[in-house]
């Protein structure tokens, strides 16, 4: 059985007071929000929107007024119902310009939603970005605490756009579902704190209004983010109409976890409540009886206590009122870590480290920090995370940590399977910590367990499988009259590495799989060439690879060559914006290290208050390396000027190298990685031909 809490809170009829408010809209400059009484139609039209009042979106990031004009004007719109967050914002201008990530560059806005508080800012938001790529409306999750560009699908967020040039308009409309912007309910909360920002373009010029000053509303330096605190008011439903949310999306196994719903209806009766919590270990049903009166029912459940085991948990919920319809259905998921079992699994990690009989072998000492992280991820997580952060994170952790140490256990390195990204770690010489990489390892590798005790049914029947590949590849060989590395069973061959650099801002995890083009499919599979895969993250997201920085990458590819075969003369270096910057700087500063290198969108000098060198004065030293260079011409984050800069330099200095200018491209606004591993290959020494193993039929 589950024990019950319970707590009912009426808001009874005092919101008649307001039942015309949503016509009125804000008075006296006090933000207030209030349901709509009527279907939205996201469709850029604006019809349903005519009697809610406008709010000005003029102030600059210090607070100061700005003034409408002709050249810029912003005002914006917000109702709800029980289900969508619905914004209408109008912007008359001068001039607009659509370039990428307009939302940030201009002309685009973003909208941010957060936990409020007694200081109108949190590191608990939400922000979204709306603008206009070529023609087309685009939106983004743009960052969610902290983290840029988490991902996750915004299929279900609508928006259109209508832009009528010649009147100097554009009309954006918004349905934002409240799923989206968890744990917001508006019945449950009723205040919650939001930010409009939009940013002017007028050719080089960039002007930021919003609806309350924050100076950081878009920068990877804060975490927080600040904005007007909005209530929000419910009219009468003439139907009831249900919210509902639970108390986070991870716990403990011994945390309390809660449900609570808000019932809005508009008259009294007796309603059941109804949920099933269901996983692979655990399941049962329960179903209680609660009177509810007219007007807003708070009630609050929590659910059993008990040694709940790791995993992932799914709760169904649902709403009968009182002439037996079901009136709502709701599906939550949510994560549970066991205390216990994660203790297990850093003793089995221990126990790893301290078995003298691998002490010796270099594949399993260095694998092990990749599983030692996991634990440290999980608990960080655990502790740190907002109690509705994404729980694909930690679920990853979970089940990674569960391979990790099962490999461990047969005696086997700590490292994932090929044909995979995988998150690796290595523990720094700086300071000791775990500093993590992403690393994608071809498919038709396998890492030599380098002496790691096997079961002996299993090593028979490699050996027997190994002699019998052999006998095939060496008939090939003579058939064919090619030079043939077997299958990396039986002699593993070296690779070529291919290290590349994120941007400012974000993590390499995210940055890699866009690099590789969702999850490295099977067109990058084959540019890549036979080659592993880097991106280091880095620490400090926007430390432009300088100091411990530039180490840990390094270190990075020191690691990697301890758990698979690097071939030395194809390592090669790429980089994104301030990946761009670093990788103009550690490439000319170890051409020993990096035999090429291509810069993409990248700037030659770093912000001003990190100190680092401008890159025209590295190229003397660094001439002898070979470099192929992108930029597009549009671009508005690091300006063109910055590669043409260094073509300039490099060609006074007689060096290497290839230059691609692409043209209308705005920052990264292009695809030239089919040109830049062509050049990798013309100038690299080709690796060994191999015979992949042959796929066996199924009889």
């Amino acid at each position: 059985m589950l024990k019950q809490t319970l707590y009912l809170r009426v808001l009874l009829v005092f919101l008649l007071l307001f039942t015309v408010g949503h016509i009125t809209g804000v008075q006296n400059n006090e933000f207030t929000i209030y349901q709509t009484e009527q279907k939205i139609t996201v469709d850029g039209k604006l019809d349903e929107w005519e009697q809610i009042a406008e709010i000005p979106v003029n102030l600059n990031t210090a607070g100061e007024e700005i003034q409408t004009s002709s050249d810029i004007g912003v005002s914006a719109r917000f109702t709800f119902d029980s289900k969508f967050f619905y914004a209408a914002i109008v912007v008359r201008d001068d001039i607009f310009e659509f370039p990428s990530r307009g939302w940030r560059y201009g002309d685009g806005l973003m909208l941010t939603f957060f936990e409020p508080n007694e200081r109108a800012e949190s590191d608990r938001f939400y922000s979204y970005g709306f603008s206009i790529e070529e023609k087309e409306p685009q939106k983004y999750l743009v960052n969610r605490d902290g983290e840029y560009f988490p991902g996750g699908s915004l299929e279900d967020v609508e928006i259109a756009i209508e832009s009528d040039i010649p009147k100097r308009s554009i009309v954006y409309e918004l349905a934002i579902p409240f799923t989206h912007l968890q744990p917001f309910k508006p019945f449950i909360h009723r205040m919650w704190g939001i930010n409009l920002i939009y940013a002017d373009r007028d050719r080089e010029e960039r002007e930021i209004l919003q609806i309350f000053p924050d100076r950081n509303y878009d920068t990877e330096h804060s975490v927080k983010r600040k904005g007007a605190i909005f209530q929000f008011v419910s009219h009468i439903p003439e139907k009831p109409e249900v919210q509902a949310t639970m108390n986070a999306s991870h716990f403990y196994h011994d945390s309390e976890k809660s449900l609570t719903f808000a019932i809005h209806s508009p008259s009294e009766g007796e309603w059941t409540l109804l949920y099933n919590l269901s996983s692979k270990k655990k399941s049962f049903t329960e179903k209680a009886k609660h009177r509810v009166l007219p007007g807003m029912n708070i009630i609050t459940f929590a659910l059993e206590e008990g040694n709940y085991a790791s995993g992932l948990y799914d709760l169904s919920v649902g709403a009968i009122d009182d002439q037996g319809r079901l009136r709502f259905t709701q599906d939550n998921t949510f994560y549970i870590i066991n205390r216990s079992e994660l203790a297990e699994y850093e003793i089995k990690i221990d126990e790893a480290q301290k078995n003298e009989e691998y002490s010796d072998n270099e594949t399993f000492v260095n694998s092990l920090p990749t599983a030692e992280i996991r634990i440290e991820w999980i608990k960080a997580f655990m502790q740190d995370a907002s109690p509705f952060a994404s729980m694909d994170t930690i679920h990853q952790h979970y089940v990674d940590l569960e391979f990790l140490v099962e490999e461990l256990e047969e005696g086997k390195p700590a490292l994932f399977l090929p044909g995979r990204v995988g998150r690796l770690a290595h523990r720094s010489k700086i300071d000791g910590t775990l500093q993590p990489y992403s690393l994608y390892v071809p498919d038709f590798y396998m890492a030599d367990s380098m002496g790691a005790k096997k079961k002996e049914k299993k090593e028979d029947k490699d050996k027997k499988d190994h002699e019998k590949d052999k006998e095939n590849l060496e008939k090939d060989e003579q058939e064919k009259g090619l030079k043939i590395v077997k299958d990396p069973g039986i002699r593993r061959e070296r690779l070529g590495l291919f290290v590349t650099l994120h941007g400012s801002g974000v993590n390499e995890k995210r940055y890699i799989l866009g690099v590789a083009q969702t999850d490295l499919n099977f067109r990058f599979r084959n540019r890549v060439d036979r080659m592993l895969v880097l991106a280091p993250k880095a620490r400090g997201k926007s430390d432009f690879y300088l100091g411990d920085s530039a180490q840990d990458v390094l270190e990075c590819i020191e690691h990697v060559k301890k758990l698979y075969q690097v071939d030395p003369r194809r390592v090669v270096l790429d980089g994104f914006s301030m990946g761009g910057y670093g990788a103009w700087r550690l490439g000319l500063l170890y051409p020993e290290i990096f035999k090429a290198v291509s810069v993409r969108s990248g700037a030659i000098v770093p912000p001003s208050r990190l100190g680092g060198e401008n890159i025209l004065d590295l190229l003397e030293a660094g001439k002898r390396n070979r470099f192929f260079v992108v930029h597009g011409d549009q671009d508005k984050a690091v300006s063109v000027d910055n590669a043409r800069q260094a073509v300039n330099k490099m060609k006074e200095l007689g060096m290497e190298f290839k230059y691609e200018e692409v043209e209308e491209a705005a920052h990264g606004g292009y695809d030239k990685w089919e040109d830049i591993f062509k050049w990798f290959r013309d100038i690299l020494p080709p690796g060994p031909k191999i015979q992949e193993p042959r796929m066996k039929r199924k009889r």
